[in-house]
Parts: structure tokens; sequence; C-alpha cells
């Protein structure tokens, strides 16, 4: 069924309407209206299906260039379930809609907050992303090496990726080895990475070295 396009007259909505409407009107205003009403019936037993719906129409409104939509249907998941993937979810928004400052300040608060590290790790690789959007390669290899020291390969795939964006394989391989081996020891992760600070033609560790 073809999506359905906005009456020109605003709606006045009546209970349940705007839950049925997400479904049946085009990505804009309207429809994150609907959405961000549905939302508030927390306790309708369909309520899990409606986030579901809500996460997949903020990446529709994103796709559509709906930022600022997008942005305020991520803020709503984030207020009903506020997790490192709902803090993803809106930190991202945030960057696209223009405001990186706000979305890497909420990163760095709850990176702080965060109840365990792997969660902290998280928020930091997103704190990455986020540098990385505004140009922040300094900002976002900083970001990323917490996370690394934290364990977080994902954070070791990143930093290699940008290593290799430089011209510089050679710190590329030795964060790589963090990913391959991301369930060694904490101190493994982080060694790996402070060796991948040092400049190019440093002597490689000895054969005897906790980092091989």
């Amino acid at each position: 069924m073809r999506p359905l396009d906005a009456p020109s007259e605003p709606i006045a909505w009546l209970a349940r309407e705007p839950w049925l409407a997400t479904r049946a009107l085009a990505a804009g205003p309207l429809r994150t209206e609907a959405m961000l009403l549905a939302l508030r019936e927390t306790a309708a037993p369909d309520f899990p299906a409606r986030q579901a719906l809500a996460a997949g129409q903020t990446e529709e409104e994103l796709a559509a260039g709906h930022a600022e939509l997008a942005a305020a249907l991520a803020r709503q998941l984030d207020a009903l379930a506020s997790d490192p993937v709902s803090a993803r979810r809106r930190a991202w928004c945030e960057t696209q809609a223009g405001r990186p400052e706000l979305a890497a300040q909420d990163l760095r608060d709850r990176r702080a907050a965060a109840s365990d590290e792997s969660q902290a790790a998280h928020y930091g690789l997103t704190l990455a992303r986020v540098a990385l959007a505004t140009g922040d390669e300094l900002g976002a290899r900083a970001a990323a090496g917490a996370a690394l020291v934290l364990g977080s390969p994902d954070a070791a795939v990143l930093l290699g990726r940008l290593a290799l964006a430089r011209g510089e394989p050679d710190a590329a391989r030795v964060v790589a080895r963090a990913w391959v081996e991301g369930r060694a020891e904490r101190d493994f992760p982080g060694a790996l990475w402070a060796l991948s600070l040092l400049p190019p033609g440093f002597p490689p560790p000895s054969p005897g070295s906790p980092v091989r």
C-alpha cells in the first residue's frame, strides 16, 4: 500500500489514532508527530512494537534527510529506555542535525557514569564516531584508544582503519592484534594501543615481550 501524504489541515487526534497513522503515513513531520504521540501511551499492550517501529522510522527519517525529525524520535526512544544502543542512535541523529557538541557531551557524561567497562567502552566508541563525523580525527583516536584500553575489539578495528587511511600499515597491524586477541587480559590491548603510537622504525618488541 502506498503511504498516505499528510493532509492540508491540522489533525485533532483521537485515542489510538496516532499509532494507526504511523503505519499509513509517509515519512515526514506528521508521521513523526503521530509516532511521538503513540510513544506516550506506555501502558499500551503493543508498546514494544511501537518502540521497534519508531526505531525503524528514525532511520527512515534520517535517510530522507529529516535529521531534526529523526533526532526528536531518537530522544524520545532514549528517554523511554536508555542504553548504549539508544545512546548511539541519539548521538548520531543529533550529530546529523548539527549538534555534535551536544552529542559528544552526552556521551562523555554517560561514559563517566557507566555501570561497567563494556558500557563505558561502547559510549567511548560512539564518541569516536561522532568526532570522526566532524573531522576531528585526533579526538576520534583518543576516544577509540580509551575504548580499546577498556577491551573493545571494535575500537581496534576503527583504529586500524584510521591507521591505514593515514598510510601507516604497521600501526594498523599492531592495533588489529587487539581485535584478533580480543579476549586477552585487559592490559594486552592497552599495550598494543601504546605501541601503535610509537614513531616509525621504533624497535619491535623482543620475542620475550608480553606484547608479541
